[in-house]
């Protein structure tokens, strides 16, 4: 596979942090903001949601990397 340019390293590696960003927020945010109106129990509870929703992201993101990936060999 040919070298990437420095762009596409640099856009890739944006992109990497973005999804960490937007999983840290969703998982560590939304568990502090929903613990602290509505108390532990309902943070712990929350996870069953909020877990799933981050593992979704995370697969569509897979999704989008293995079909620029697919485009960029064709």
């Amino acid at each position: 596979m040919p070298k990437l340019s420095e762009n596409r390293q640099r856009r890739r590696q944006w992109e990497r942090r973005n999804l960490l960003l937007v999983l840290g927020m969703l998982l560590l945010g939304g568990e502090a903001i929903i613990g602290l109106l509505y108390g532990r129990s309902a943070a712990l509870s929350a996870l069953l949601c909020l877990v799933p929703a981050a593992v979704l992201i995370v697969l569509l993101w897979l999704l989008l990397v293995a079909v620029e990936r697919w485009l960029d060999r064709g």
